[in-house]
């Protein structure tokens, strides 16, 4: 069921109100029915105050909304797993290990965005502003239960919360405009920050660096023991891994930027440049040709705007060599 509003005023004021309710067979009568609206406005305040000849344009904006998504389909059905041949030709059928169908919530996102847009000198400068926060809640997880319960999981809604904010600007403009030919580039930057707003005490990872205001797109790995003056420990010729995983830095960039030029002769158009994309990851790892080793990374770096992959890999009994070294080597790595 979905509802919209849409009221303005003199072409200046705009304001849209949304709502909508949905009903899932993936959750239990009590919780199966959840509601989220949505709120959107914005005021050209050029078409309400007298601005500077050179000064064309100004917008000011506005947004909230929450949006609500139940569990996956089948988790809350409680089936059999069938099983043929197993003892000389029969077929078992076993009770499921987890306990699923409860009281769970749909998952929860609320964010809001502020923004604004300007342009200037007959429309060849222009720029956009915004700032935006997500906060993310009631995850539907697995959770570990006691063995005694005869049961290895419960399906329950995960107490931590998740929060990503951060803004993005953009400036563009004509530098060149004519009859026969036209220049226009398009600039912008874009910054995240990834952080845990609440942690919940049974089921968040029992990591150090797991805790309240601190990142959550971290990624760790063995690292080699070492003395006190940071050089790495050997026994026989080997390195020496650690028995637990450290934080080595974060899988998003600090800052995304991207910049386009389109370049137009009368009625032809030529190519825009490629994307790129700003990694401020710092990743140095000196790999050995050993048989027995720990979990390294292979890390692949692309030019066409695509995030860089990291994917963990064993170098157990390989000699495997590990392709490492810096993503655009802006920052300095977490220590």
């Amino acid at each position: 069921l979905y509802g919209i509003l849409s009221l303005s005023w003199a072409s200046t004021s705009f304001l849209d109100v949304t709502g909508r309710n949905d009903w899932s067979s993936t959750l239990s009568k009590e919780t199966r029915s959840y509601f989220y609206p949505s709120l959107a406005g914005s005021i050209v305040l050029s078409e309400i105050i007298t601005l500077p000849e050179v000064w064309n344009f100004w917008k000011i904006r506005g947004s909230w909304t929450t949006s609500k998504q139940d569990a996956a389909v089948y988790d809350n059905n409680n089936v059999y797993s069938v099983s043929t041949n197993v003892w000389d030709g029969l077929g078992t059928a076993s009770y499921p290990s987890s306990v699923i169908g409860g009281n769970v919530r749909p998952k929860k996102s609320m964010v809001y965005e502020v923004g604004t847009a300007v342009n200037f000198f007959n429309n060849r400068l222009y720029a956009d502003f915004a700032y935006f926060r997500k906060l993310e809640s009631d995850f539907i997880i697995s959770g570990g239960i006691s063995s005694a319960t005869g049961f290895s999981s419960v399906q329950v809604n995960f107490k931590e919360e998740r929060l990503r904010n951060g803004y993005e600007l953009t400036i563009g403009g004509s530098p060149i405009k004519n009859k026969d030919f036209q220049w226009d580039i398009l600039t912008n930057w874009g910054h995240d920050k990834y952080s845990y707003f609440k942690i919940d005490p049974d089921y968040s990872t029992k990591k150090p660096w797991v805790k309240k205001g601190e990142s959550w797109d971290w990624f760790d790995i063995y690292d080699w023991d070492r003395d006190p003056d940071g050089n790495i420990i050997h026994n026989g010729g080997i390195p020496v891994k650690q028995n637990f995983k450290t934080k080595v830095g974060n899988l998003t960039p600090d800052l995304v930027w991207g910049i386009t030029n389109t370049f137009r002769y009368k009625n032809k158009h030529l190519p825009p440049e490629s994307f790129r994309q700003l990694q401020m990851l710092y990743v140095c790892i000196s790999f050995y040709s050993l048989r027995r080793a720990s979990i390294g990374l292979r890390l692949a770096a692309f030019t066409d705007g695509r995030s860089p992959k990291i994917r963990p890999i064993s170098m157990e009994n390989t000699t495997e060599p590990i392709i490492a070294g810096t993503l655009m080597a802006v920052g300095a790595p977490d220590t």
